[in-house]
């Protein structure tokens, strides 16, 4: 489980103001920007890593933290033997794959070791720290967001309209980066999926869940009142229309259990996104042409 914050500023300055990130079902997008305005990265042209652009053009770049692995394996309580900071790394790979799966625009590259990862300084946070997406594993005692919790994902845009993937621009703020943090200090976690029904995270569920948070989205079952859907079946996958997305959308209450944005997804084995999962993706991400 996790929660998500997010910072904008009015303009490329020092003062920034804060906005919780709230959500609902169907799919749940930040509450506060609605899903008129909302946050989403914006499809510019150039890399983080080689032009110091940040956005969807060279792909969402992503570095872990060098203390990831050695930080999180003694979560891994019930794993005999524990897995390999190898196993991890191609456990994060594959979450950020399923995300991108055939969708042309929207890919994730690794540019761990090229980019460091950093936090944004607690009392000031700014719009450009580390890559695009910084993963880290970190105790309460240091980060603490994730006590009490698998994982908590901050998010940061800045109040200009992002270009979408039909190359105009779209309502909504840019995504400059998000920091994925895992809780080293509390809990449990497994990796061998026979393992699943022990009341531990499944690291790449949560890892799943927590990408998912670090694009736009949040838990289809706390705020019901902000829910959105084509219709009320949310097993159905949406027609978005990659125009005018917010087409045809309508709030609806009820719920995928099983989509792999609801709270409780990371206790179970998930191998795949529902429909609802890649709706709300596509909302934020249009498939044109």
């Amino acid at each position: 489980m996790s929660r998500r914050r997010g910072w904008f500023s009015g303009s490329v300055a020092l003062a920034l103001v804060a906005g919780l990130s709230l959500g609902a079902p169907g799919f749940v997008l930040d509450a506060q920007r609605g899903v008129h305005n909302p946050a989403r990265w914006s499809d510019t042209p150039g890399s983080l890593a080689d032009d110091g652009q940040r956005g969807l053009g060279g792909g969402i770049e992503y570095a872990v933290a060098a203390d990831f692995c050695q930080n999180l394996l003694p979560r891994f309580v019930h794993d005999q033997p524990q897995p390999s900071c190898d196993q991890l790394a191609d456990a994060l790979r594959g979450a950020f794959a399923l995300w991108a799966a055939d969708h042309p625009a929207l890919r994730f590259v690794d540019v761990t070791g090229r980019l460091r990862p950093a936090l944004p300084p607690a009392q000031q946070p700014w719009l450009g720290f580390g890559a695009e997406i910084d993963v880290f594993a970190l105790s309460a005692d240091a980060f603490p967001n994730v006590r009490g919790l698998g994982a908590w994902t901050s998010t940061w845009w800045l109040n200009a309209a992002p270009r979408g993937t039909h190359g105009r621009t779209l309502n909504g703020v840019s995504y400059t980066s998000a920091d994925i943090v895992f809780n080293a200090g509390q809990g449990c976690l497994f990796f061998d999926p026979d393992l699943q029904g022990r009341g531990c995270d499944h690291f790449a569920t949560l890892a799943l869940h927590e990408i998912g948070h670090a694009l736009g989205l949040h838990h289809p079952d706390e705020f019901p009142g902000e829910n959105w859907d084509t219709d009320d079946d949310p097993a159905n996958l949406m027609t978005i229309d990659c125009d005018a997305p917010a087409r045809g959308l309508m709030k609806s209450r009820a719920v995928d259990r099983d989509a792999v944005m609801t709270p409780q997804s990371p206790k179970r084995v998930a191998t795949r996104l529902s429909n609802d999962d890649l709706s709300g993706r596509n909302f934020l991400y249009p498939i044109c042409g």
